[in-house]
């Protein structure tokens, strides 16, 4: 019973945990990582949008690839039998993957 207990608790703790959290960590961290790889080519940086020559790009939720921050988040909370030193340390390189991707 103890097991089911902590399983229903990893879920309330994934129902509870806000989309925006990831929103609001993601879309500077992104758009600031693509000014990074832009600046040979003296980009504006305007909020969300980046500003090229005469070209704008705009990062959207789906260019910061959100869901996929999300559907990490999950996969790691609801695996059972992982330390949470452990947890963080999977999060942490997944999230390294997909900035990197």
């Amino acid at each position: 019973m103890k097991e089911v207990t902590k399983f229903i608790l990893r879920i309330i703790l994934i129902l509870i945990f806000p989309y925006k959290i990831l929103l609001w960590i993601f879309t500077p961290l992104t758009v600031f990582l693509l000014y990074l790889f832009l600046l040979p080519y003296s980009p504006n940086l305007q909020g969300n949008s980046i500003i090229v020559n005469e070209s704008t790009l705009v990062l959207t939720p789906a260019c910061i690839a959100i869901t996929a921050y999300y559907l990490l988040t999950f996969l790691v909370i609801i695996t059972k039998y992982i330390k949470l030193k452990t947890r963080l340390k999977i999060w942490f390189y997944g999230v390294l993957l997909i900035l990197g991707g």
